[in-house]
């Protein structure tokens, strides 16, 4: 059975500081001595989703994964392109449809191989495409935390850019508190390695250091000519460039899109607090799931110019509907009563200013009454200001 190494913690191989330019983490250990592994990833991942004009409740998050094998009898490095199913943000925002349950930490994941991944022959360190696989459900702590890097990964940025060079803040503390956060709490560090051969030199000369390394193509045995060392760095320069240029176009593509999506959260949260304990319900829970973070012009486009009241920084924007039609009648006996029905709706919403001083709803309060106690149902009495902001 595999023992996990990373109880020892990855600051026991010793990256004596925060490297100045992170290129990836290494995650995961694994395996006795004479069988280990060492598991990296290279920061940012790549949107596999497929096109669709509706926001899906999933995407596809792939995350270049490389395992670098200590045993003989195993390949010197697989270079694995992971594809993982992650919960949506923007589906997450929306208030349309209900989202999806979210996995635990622990919960098994869902990976498949994708095409483009290889293995580094040991017996003459040539590469060796290997076939795309199917969807499969994991739980290993290894695809575990390579689901929660790729899921992830414009959180786990954003933490490593705010505290890089320049920043006063504690870059592993800070980064510590936001990966225990994701549920990535067994060990990992930063590295500023970026190619195979980096990661085979780190393994062997720092992970695994006094260890006897297999050596069947009298590759490692020997100094690299001129030329090699040539076609390496022109490798090298080539990869940055493809990375440099995914960056660029991704961020381009989706910043927008996140960005509006953390306004949005920010404002739920400050709704929910707004609300507090009460729970909506009904008639309530629905104009609400319409309406939460509509700007106060859509109210009035739509229902008209309200009566408005303030207190604090919570704005409220009145409606009322009335009925009456009760009239007094009588008999020859001289005497009268009263017949007919009167109902009245008056419905709040309440705004308060997004991150961008934006005043949005954040909730909705009703109050209905009737001579009638069955007429009390806000569908009957509020049938008139039940509209929603596209109707």
């Amino acid at each position: 059975m595999k023992k996990n190494l990373l109880s020892l913690g990855l600051t026991a191989i010793a990256l004596s500081s925060v490297p100045a330019h992170a290129q990836s983490f290494i995650f995961h250990l694994d395996g006795e001595a004479g069988n280990r592994q060492a598991y990296f990833s290279k920061l940012g991942v790549t949107d596999r989703t497929p096109p669709s004009i509706e926001i899906q409740p999933f995407e596809i998050k792939e995350l270049t994964v490389a395992i670098v094998y200590e045993n003989a009898q195993e390949p010197e490095l697989a270079e694995l392109l992971l594809q993982f199913e992650c919960p949506s943000q923007m589906y997450l925002s929306g208030k349309k449809k209900k989202a999806p349950k979210q996995p635990g930490w622990n919960d098994p994941v869902k990976v498949k191989v994708a095409q483009g991944s290889s293995i580094l022959r040991r017996s003459d360190l040539k590469n060796e495409d290997i076939p795309a696989g199917e969807w499969e459900m994991r739980a290993d702590l290894a695809m575990l935390t390579a689901q929660k890097l790729a899921c992830n990964d414009l959180e786990i940025e954003r933490t490593i850019r705010a505290t890089g060079p320049g920043s006063n803040l504690d870059q592993k503390a800070v980064l510590k508190e936001k990966m225990a956060s994701l549920g990535i709490i067994h060990g990992y560090a930063l590295t500023d390695l970026l190619i195979w051969t980096e990661y085979l030199d780190f393994a062997w000369n720092t992970i695994w250091k006094g260890a006897q390394r297999p050596d069947p193509s009298g590759k490692w045995s020997r100094q690299s000519t001129p030329e090699e060392l040539a076609e390496a760095q022109r490798k090298m320069a080539a990869i940055n460039q493809q990375l440099a240029d995914l960056t660029a176009k991704t961020k381009n593509a989706y910043e927008p899109k996140i960005k509006e999506a953390e306004v949005g959260f920010a404002f739920d949260k400050a709704a929910a607090k707004v609300r507090g304990d009460r729970k909506p319900r009904g008639w309530v829970a629905e104009m609400l799931l319409a309406w939460q973070g509509k700007t106060e012009d859509q109210v009035a486009a739509r229902m008209g110019r309200p009566y408005i009241t303030e207190a604090g920084d919570l704005r409220f924007l009145s409606y009322g509907q009335q009925f009456d039609n009760r009239v007094v009648v009588g008999d020859s006996t001289g005497a009268t009563w009263e017949e007919g029905l009167a109902t009245s709706c008056d419905i709040q919403f309440v705004t308060i200013p997004d991150d961008n001083g934006v005043r949005r709803v954040a909730d909705i309060r009703l109050s209905v009454d009737s001579t009638n106690i069955m007429a009390t149902n806000s569908n009957i009495a509020c049938s008139d200001l039940k509209q929603a902001p596209g109707d």
